[in-house]
């Protein structure tokens, strides 16, 4: 690429620079109107003018062709960028939607195409060659159509920005012209320079519009320093002031009209076109002084009345100079603010203060005093003070209309006059009616209306009246009324203000009740507190009523008082104690079907008796005591006496004098029962603490070792034989509150087998098993025989009860029992069953020898022999079964089928007697896991003891269901005639028989009990008793029923 050097490049570099620099400017003022677009423009301008120059400084044709198709960039951008500059600067952005961009973007985007695909169509540029023109080395070309096209597009779109902004310059005020102006010239110099170019109207071949838009970016440049192009927009002028809700007026040298606003056309009455070019002095003649008054002032402020056709205005006036480019005035602006709804507020506000002043005059007056009567005497002295009233009263009402307290204009009077007073005018009178209507009065003139009532013994005149009721809510608190010697002297004002000041009266006369009540609540406070303090350092109860009545009396002042309780019989009520002159003697007996205070005992209900004399239970001829109050003492429904209060004037208890009777009795009674349950516990105590002696001392004198574990686990109890029989070291005392497995580490070196028991307990118990446990343990030289037992209380769990008895000499014994059991059986069983054989192989030829008289002689020989030979048997068993030497044959037992076979066999022995025989076992029963034939033989053992003892006519009965803890329960009852106390609780040892005629060896129901026993199960009297007994007993089921 080879150069060419020609002065025509420099113009086109300072073009170049100052449209870059002109878009920097714009770019930061973008905020203005319009700037973004013209920074745009001339960023576009710029690239057009340097791209330009680098093609005039190339001398190939296909440089040229490069940069000619570069600078179509600028080209294209150019027109768009300064229409949409125009339309913001015209304020018609509602065109400038997304949609109209895009649309304006399409034919650029058309010609940027066609311009770097010419050579495919020749739409642009229909032919290009290189020609000299003097030095220089430029280029030629044919116009394609698009060419053409492009630049009617172009023209058209700078034709649409002229005619905008001819539009913005006609109608633009004559501060903005100059800026339309400038941009007119700006715009007309790029199109004379294209046309120039486009059309060859010159002679050399360069393209001029590079170098008009140069000239109009320095056009623009003077506009922009020194009109403030992008600092006064006139149409951002328009969107302002004519929003403006103050009205404008811009006036010349000669205060004629220059341009003005909407809202200034509302004040003046006249449009715009009326207005604008004529004096505002002859528009506004009220204005002249004000504006003559300030003529040469640099700034100032004034206001202005106006009197319209309807109403006045008030206007506040800003007027401020104008100055051209200069420095010299030019006119003036007048900003007028229409203060007419301020100047009324201002008045209102003045009447609120005022108002505002008077209530804070009433609060403060009804806020000096906190008392009742202070506050409203308050009130009412500020009410007429605010009035100007000559006399006033004031009435207090409660929820039923009743006056409570009054404050009158007549003074201080006595209390029955007081009363007569009030009664008549609430009832005939103004404030009686202001109550009823519950609205206000206002009376001119009393001697003309009917509602002024005119009391004979006035000591002042009245002739006009206000009345206004004191209102909270719904309800009447009270009623103030305001007088005057003159007629005609309240008016309307004086109304509203005193109805106004009712709320302050209203919080004031609510805050004095509630500080009165706080006040008495107080009073009865330190009272009960007094009381409760005195009688809570007593515990006996004539103490107490001593202690009571003393501070009662002092605290209130009540000229009696005193507490009766009653007697153990409760028929006379007895005095107790005492204080005050009438007071009741001490020690008096009250009947308690007599007199008020026996009728508050027996209903157990207050008694206030305002009138004693008018009393139905009036008693004696006493005159001394006139009123009484009789409260009782109660705790629950348990009445423990009366607290009496009297007094030798009528009516002297008010409500407050009832309530605060009623909290003392409370807290009388409650100090009695205090002590009740004070005096009970003491002997509770006392009970337990000799108890507890009595048990530790059964604990400590016990052969048993005892130990109780608690339910965390430690030994809670532990007594010496424990310790000993246990081989633990140190005194009992020593292992209290240690931890259970400290004991039994102690043991695991020693008697392991010990220890596994104890854990397995523990777990059994853990897991929910709370019956009881036993077992031996072999600690040597001792054999220990354990019971575990639940300890609760209320069902509540406290721990376990482990019982330690040393059987070691018990066991020994027995050893020798059973081996001379043994002996004696071995011995016996071989000859008796000898004698046996003989008597049964001789019983048919001796029969037959014997005479008929003997033949009884020889069945008692072999009954007496075989009854021996069955008791050797049974002790054999019983001694194997004790030895667990016996095993047991575990099978599924069907009950139904064993018990009909039982009942079968013993059926001859029953029809003999004329018993009847029941089987009560349903066929649904489970099956039991036993050994059969030792079941069969304790079953026949129980049925046969049931008939051996069942007298006849009688009935024995087998029944059979699961029970609770999955097991069979089996129980053989009769109608005999029970079973003698003296042997009941040794009923299942060996060898004992009851004194009946039918007795056995003693050794059934032992060999019953083992074999459940052996089983793991467990065998009882149920009941026994006159109408028979029941022997129950438990069989397990089979494991799988079980789980």
């Amino acid at each position: 690429m080879s150069w060419q050097y020609t002065p025509l490049i420099i113009p086109l570099i300072i073009a170049a620079g100052m449209a870059a620099g002109l878009a920097l400017y714009s770019w930061r003022h973008r905020s203005a109107v319009g700037a973004t677009p013209f920074a745009v423009l001339m960023l576009a301008v710029a690239e057009w003018s340097l791209v330009y120059g680098l093609r005039l400084s190339c001398t190939d044709l296909d440089a040229k062709i490069f940069w000619a198709k570069v600078r179509y960039l600028g080209i294209v951008v150019a027109p768009t960028a300064w229409l949409i500059f125009v339309l913001e600067y015209t304020n018609q952005e509602r065109w400038l939607t997304r949609r109209t961009i895009a649309a304006l973007t399409i034919e650029p985007l058309i010609i940027l195409a066609l311009t770097w695909t010419n050579e495919a169509h020749h739409l642009i540029w229909s032919e290009t060659d290189l020609i000299q023109s003097g030095s220089l080395i430029v280029w030629r070309a044919g116009h394609g159509v698009m060419y053409w096209t492009h630049a009617m597009y172009t023209y058209l779109l700078l034709l649409l920005s002229l005619f905008l902004l001819g539009q913005a310059f006609v109608r633009s005020p004559r501060l903005y012209r100059g800026q339309a102006g400038i941009l007119l010239f700006s715009v007309l110099i790029p199109i004379v320079g294209d046309i120039l170019a486009t059309w060859d109207l010159i002679s050399i071949p360069l393209d001029l519009t590079p170098f008009s838009f140069t000239i109009a970016g320095l056009t623009a440049a003077w506009g922009i320093f020194f009109f403030r192009l992008f600092d006064i927009v006139p149409m951002a002028r328009n969107a302002v002031v004519d929003s403006m809700s103050e009205g404008m007026f811009v006036l010349d040298e000669q205060d004629r009209v220059i341009d003005i606003n909407p809202a200034a056309e509302e004040i003046v009455g006249r449009p715009a076109w009326e207005i604008v070019g004529r004096s505002l002095i002859q528009l506004l003649p009220d204005w002249r002084e004000l504006l003559e008054r300030h003529d040469g002032v640099t700034e100032a402020h004034g206001e202005i009345t106006v009197e319209g056709m309807e109403k006045q205005h008030s206007y506040e006036l800003c007027i401020s100079p104008l100055y051209d480019h200069s420095g010299q005035a030019r006119g003036r602006l007048i900003i007028v603010h229409d203060i007419t709804q301020r100047k009324q507020v201002e008045a209102a506000l003045q009447a609120q203060k005022q108002l505002f002043e008077n209530l804070v005059a009433m609060a403060r007056a009804t806020a000096k005093r906190t008392s009742l009567e202070h506050t409203l005497q308050s009130a009412l002295n500020m009410a007429a003070a605010l009035t100007g009233a000559d006399h006033g009263s004031m009435f207090l009402l409660d929820g039923t209309g009743a006056v409570t307290h009054s404050v009158l204009a007549r003074g201080d009077v006595s209390p029955e006059k007081r009363r007569h007073i009030v009664g008549r005018v609430m009832k005939d009178g103004l404030a009686g009616w202001v109550v009823r209507h519950q609205r206000p009065a206002l009376i001119a003139d009393t001697s003309r209306d009917e509602r002024w009532l005119e009391l004979p013994d006035m000591p002042y005149q009245v002739r006009s009246a206000l009345a206004m009721p004191i209102v909270s809510g719904s309800a009447v608190l009270g009623v103030l009324t305001l007088t005057h010697s003159q007629p005609n002297h309240f008016t309307t004002e004086h109304a509203y203000m005193i109805q106004s000041s009712a709320d302050q009266m209203t919080l004031a006369v609510r805050n004095a009740q509630m500080y009165d009540e706080q006040r008495l609540l107080a009073d009865r406070q330190t009272t009960l507190y007094e009381a409760l303090r005195t009688v809570g350092q007593h515990l006996d109860p004539q103490t107490i009523a001593r202690a009571a009545v003393g501070a009662i009396a002092r605290l209130t002042g009540w000229p009696a008082v005193a507490i009766a309780l009653p007697n153990d019989a409760a028929t006379h009520l007895i005095v107790r104690a005492g204080a005050g002159a009438l007071s009741i003697e001490a020690d008096r007996r009250i009947p308690v079907d007599r007199g008020v205070i026996g009728r508050a005992f027996r209903t157990a209900e207050t008694q206030y008796v305002p009138d004693v004399s008018a009393d139905c239970d009036l008693v004696g001829d006493d005159q001394v005591v006139c009123c009484e109050l009789v409260v009782p003492l109660r705790r629950g429904q348990r009445v423990l006496g009366v607290l009496d209060v009297a007094s030798d004037r009528p009516s002297a208890f008010n409500d407050e004098d009832v309530l605060l009777a009623k909290s003392l009795a409370e807290a009388i009674a409650l100090a009695l029962d205090n002590a009740r349950l004070y005096a009970e516990t003491r002997q509770y105590a006392d009970a337990i603490a000799q108890e507890r002696s009595r048990l530790q001392a059964l604990i400590e004198s016990s052969r048993d070792g005892i130990i109780l574990v608690g339910t965390d686990r430690r030994l809670l109890v532990i007594n010496a034989p424990a310790v000993e029989l246990l081989q633990l070291a140190g005194q009992a005392e020593d292992w209290v509150n240690r931890p259970w497995r400290d004991a039994l580490n102690a043991l695991k070196p020693r008697v392991p087998r010990v220890v596994r028991d104890m854990w397995d307990e523990m777990r059994r118990v853990q897991s929910g098993d709370e019956r009881p446990g036993v077992g031996e343990w072999e600690i040597p030289p001792r054999t220990v025989r354990w019971l575990n037992l639940p300890v609760t209380a209320d069902t509540v769990p406290l721990g376990r009860l482990l019982v330690l008895r040393d059987v070691t000499e018990e066991r020994m014994l027995e050893k020798m029992r059973d081996d001379l059991i043994h002996t004696m059986v071995h011995d016996l069983r071989n000859p008796l069953t000898a004698i046996s054989g003989v008597l049964s192989f001789l019983e048919e030829p001796v029969l037959q020898a014997l005479p008929s008289n003997q033949h009884e002689l020889w069945e008692i020989a072999r009954t007496s022999t075989q009854n021996m030979l069955d008791m050797v048997r049974a002790i054999l068993e019983i001694s194997r079964l004790e030895s667990r030497q016996m095993p047991l044959d575990h099978t599924m037992i069907s009950l139904p089928n064993l018990v009909a076979d039982v009942l079968d066999s013993q059926l001859p022995l029953a029809v003999d007697k004329d018993l009847h025989l029941e089987n009560d076992v349903p066929s649904t029963l489970p099956p039991a896991w036993a050994d059969e034939r030792m079941i069969e033989r304790v079953l026949k053992n129980l049925v046969g003891n049931a008939i051996k003892f069942t007298p006849a006519g009688g009935t024995v009965r087998v029944t059979g269901k699961r029970d609770d803890t999955s097991r069979i329960l089996v129980s053989v009852s009769d109608t005999g005639r029970g079973i003698p106390p003296q042997i009941q609780e040794r009923l299942f040892q060996k060898f004992v028989t009851g004194e009946q005629e039918e007795r056995g060896s003693g050794l059934g129901l032992a060999f019953c009990k083992m074999v459940i026993e052996a089983h793991g199960e467990s065998i009882w009297v149920e009941e026994t008793s006159e109408r028979g007994t029941t022997f129950a007993f438990t069989l397990p089921l089979p494991p799988a029923l079980e789980s």
